[in-house]
């Protein structure tokens, strides 16, 4: 009869029992299925942060450049001739490019004589003579560009004798602009919010996410 008695207790613990093991086994499905955190490092140290901002600045830059690119902004004043290499300069009637930087003299620069001039050519001439000015062969055609930058910075083109041949015309112009740095500065703020939102923080210390 104890014997009988025991087996009773026993298989009534038992069933006891088996609610709370379907309770634990429920918890710990529950738990498998849940999707796991993923943990993002810090840069704490020094380099991490430098490394994390100098490629910051290039993802910003290559953005700039695209952006300016696109828009057609430059900080510098720059200008395009409309024809193409190879050119005509005449002595005594297309020989003469003068040209207005900032708020400077005129500066009158004379060109080689010959049939076949190169951009590179005249864009030599042009560099030899100016300043604050850098010319340059652009695809075939003249390209000029202010050396320095900004709002104050402006070209103009004179009444030169080769401005038909080269693809200027008397009074052409063009100045710098500070909107591309805008894009720039822009992008550079974007690029930092962007690591720090993926928890690569450069301004505190703190723990994995």
């Amino acid at each position: 009869m104890a014997k009988k008695k025991k087996r009773k207790k026993r298989a009534l613990e038992e069933i006891r029992e088996r609610p709370k093991e379907k309770e634990e086994i429920k918890k710990k499905v529950k738990e498998e299925e849940r999707p796991r955190e993923i943990e993002v490092i810090q840069p704490t140290t020094f380099n991490e942060k430098l490394f994390v901002l100098a490629v910051s600045l290039i993802a910003s830059g290559a953005m700039w450049l695209g952006i300016v690119k696109m828009v057609g902004y430059s900080p510098y004043a720059v200008l395009k001739g409309d024809e193409r290499e190879y050119f005509d300069i005449k002595k005594g009637s297309s020989d003469i490019f003068k040209i207005l930087v900032d708020k400077d003299s005129e500066q009158s620069i004379t060109l080689t004589p010959g049939q076949s001039q190169s951009a590179a050519q005249i864009a030599s001439d042009i560099n030899s003579q100016t300043k604050n000015v850098k010319a340059s062969g652009s695809r075939g055609r003249i390209k000029l560009a202010s050396e320095k930058w900004g709002t104050d910075v402006s070209l103009k083109i004179g009444n030169g004798t080769s401005n038909s041949t080269l693809g200027f015309y008397r009074g052409m112009n063009d100045k710098g602009t500070y909107k591309s740095f805008y894009y720039f500065i822009a992008f550079l703020v974007w690029c930092i919010l962007f690591f720090e939102y993926f928890g690569f923080s450069f301004f505190r210390r703190g723990k994995p996410r």
